[in-house]
């Protein structure tokens, strides 16, 4: 993700669901973070 960027609200709920997926599947919030490309 470009610094500043600005995201649409359906792209924040995407990226939630995906950090809670990672996060249940056993990694940690900064790992799931990462992943996805964005900061805790």
């Amino acid at each position: 993700m470009a610094k500043g960027q600005r995201l649409k609200p359906e792209q924040i709920v995407t990226l939630l669901r995906q950090i809670d997926v990672l996060t249940s599947n056993g990694k940690t919030l900064a790992q799931a973070c990462k992943e996805v490309g964005t900061v805790e």
